[in-house]
Formats: structure tokens, C-alpha cells, sequence
């Protein structure tokens, strides 16, 4: 059950290496600009997604162990729900106050306030599944399957790498955190 984690773990940071190479391209305002709308994507995702999925697994486990795999479904989709009722909002609201608030933090210029901006609603179109793929995860996990999990993420990481060079060839610096919302989205779907 260890390798796999551990693969899983290559598989994520070979994201985070695909993705700063793509964005240095676009020189040290686009990686600096990239990076702070992921950490500020990071604020929900990690209250409203990790929080609940860590809290979640041990119940997952126990309905598992009890065999009650009626009770691991209902509470695994009612997590997904509760998610998606909490995510959709918190990204619509940081989505109209993201410039004020960077502008107001930071003092950005116009043009590095613009990719700022932009980066970080590319990520939040992506939040509910990310807030998802930590539950998805979890339950695979519950399960004692490593291994799905591990094979996501690689396909991932690779679409993401695809994904990622195309849009931002087509759209820009922005092209790059909307292939990680779409990829990550689509990986929480399929688990």
C-alpha cells in the first residue's frame, strides 16, 4: 500500500514541476502570479476539501471494515454534496472580490493585478473538484486501494502537461490553472 502512495506523491509534484516549467515561459511575474492564485485557491480548498476528507476517512474505513457499504456510499455522496453546496458559492464570492482584495493586499500594478486575477479564477473554476478529489481519494483509500488512485493521478499529470501547453499557447499564462481545474475536475469525476 506504500509504493503506490508514494508513486501518487511523484505523480502530484511531477505536476507542480510540469507546471512552474510551463509558466516560467511567461518569466517571473507569470510564475509569481500563478503561484499566488493557487495558494489562494489553496484557503477553500484545504477548509471546505482536505478538512472534511481527512475527518472523513476513518468513518469510511470503519463502514468498510463492517462490511455497511450501504452507509459508506450515502455518507461518501452526502459528503460530495455538502462540497459542492459550500464550494460553488465561496469560489463565486472570491471570484468578485479576488482583484479589490490582491489590489488592496499587495499593491500590485495593473499588469501583474490582471494575472493575478486571472490565474486565480482559472483555479476557482476548478474548485468543487478538487474539494471532490480529496473525498474520491479517501474513499478509494478506505477501501485499501492504492492503486486507482495512482493511475489517476498519472493520467492526470499528463493531461495536465498536454492540457496546460496547448491552452496557454492559445490563451495565455491563464491557460495554465484552467488545464489544472479541468484535469483535476475530470479525475475527481472518474474516481
Amino acid at each position: 500500500l506504500l509504493l503506490p502512495r508514494v508513486l501518487t506523491m511523484a505523480c502530484i509534484q511531477g505536476y507542480f514541476v510540469a507546471r512552474d516549467s510551463i509558466a516560467s515561459r511567461f518569466g517571473e511575474a507569470g510564475v509569481g502570479a500563478l503561484n499566488l492564485g493557487w495558494t489562494i485557491q489553496q484557503v477553500p480548498e484545504t477548509i471546505l476539501g482536505t478538512a472534511i476528507a481527512i475527518a472523513l476517512l476513518p468513518t469510511l474505513s470503519e463502514f468498510i471494515t463492517a462490511g455497511n457499504h450501504a452507509s459508506f456510499v450515502e455518507t461518501t455522496n452526502r459528503a460530495l454534496r455538502v462540497m459542492l453546496a459550500l464550494s460553488l458559492p465561496v469560489a463565486a464570492i472570491l471570484a468578485v472580490s479576488i482583484r479589490p482584495l490582491v489590489a488592496t493586499f499587495f499593491g500590485f500594478e495593473a499588469g501583474q493585478l490582471n494575472l493575478v486575477t486571472w490565474c486565480t479564477w482559472a483555479f476557482l473554476v476548478g474548485l468543487a473538484g478538487e474539494t471532490w478529489l480529496e473525498t474520491a481519494v479517501r474513499a478509494f483509500y478506505a477501501n485499501q486501494n492504492t492503486r486507482t488512485p495512482l493511475i489517476a493521478a498519472f493520467c492526470q499529470a499528463v493531461a495536465f502537461f498536454l492540457l496546460a501547453k496547448l491552452l496557454s499557447t492559445w490563451i495565455g499564462l491563464a491557460g495554465i490553472p484552467l488545464a489544472a481545474s479541468l484535469t483535476f475536475t475530470i479525475q475527481a469525476v472518474i474516481l
